[in-house]
């Protein structure tokens, strides 16, 4: 049982991990943690965490929420993180914690996370194939390395696809994918431009010929 991305800067790790705690007991231990920096810089800023300053904040929240689910009486500080000696109760049924699955674009990245025995969760996004490919093998690459010990490492990998019934209805596909990603660039990379909960679709740099590749 695998969640979505818990994006850990926007959460309070000391009750995070007190759910998944409890997650994992319920799920009899099956469950695996999905975890991120977060990406969309809109969300981000409107949640008081801008994006650039989210991969600080991750870092020491990844760390606390694995000091917490493997340890009991855990003092921590930090610069996001200050707190006297705690233990989150239940205690997670699966020790030493619950598996964890990196949410990760860059392949070096996803390098990186296979190596510290995270599983993977990514995307090429619009990216072409060879994108794809380069993630895939950064993944074997750190799995790799880490021996037996990364034996048991998933990668889960979002593709966007669209089933078409003709070229004409492939063509309108690829019009409805080119809208999609305009929106989503939008709020991911772009200025974040939305009006009363509707996200405005914007010009992208990759054409619409490119995407249909």
């Amino acid at each position: 049982i695998v969640t979505a991305v818990a994006v850990l800067p926007l959460h309070d790790m000391r009750i995070f991990a007190g759910e998944v705690a409890q997650a994992d007991i319920l799920c009899d231990g099956r469950m695996i943690v999905g975890v991120g920096r977060g990406a969309f810089g809109y969300e981000m800023g409107r949640l008081g965490v801008p994006l650039e300053n989210s991969r600080e904040k991750f870092d020491e929240s990844l760390n606390v929420l694995i000091k917490l689910l493997s340890e009991e009486e855990v003092e921590w500080r930090g610069k996001y993180y200050q707190f006297e000696p705690l233990t989150i109760m239940p205690r997670p049924r699966s020790q030493p914690i619950p598996q964890i699955m990196m949410a990760v674009l860059a392949p070096e990245a996803i390098y990186h996370s296979a190596l510290r025995g995270f599983h993977i969760q990514t995307s090429p996004l619009a990216g072409g194939h060879a994108h794809l490919l380069e993630q895939v093998d950064a993944f074997h690459r750190g799995r790799d390395e880490l021996g037996k010990g990364g034996e048991h490492l998933r990668l889960s990998l979002l593709r966007v696809v669209f089933a078409a019934r003709d070229e004409e209805d492939a063509k309108q596909k690829v019009v409805l994918a080119d809208d999609y990603f305009r929106r989503f660039d939008n709020v991911f990379t772009g200025p974040g431009v939305v009006s009363r909960g509707a996200i405005e679709p914007l010009a992208r740099q990759q054409s619409i010929e490119e995407l249909a590749q």
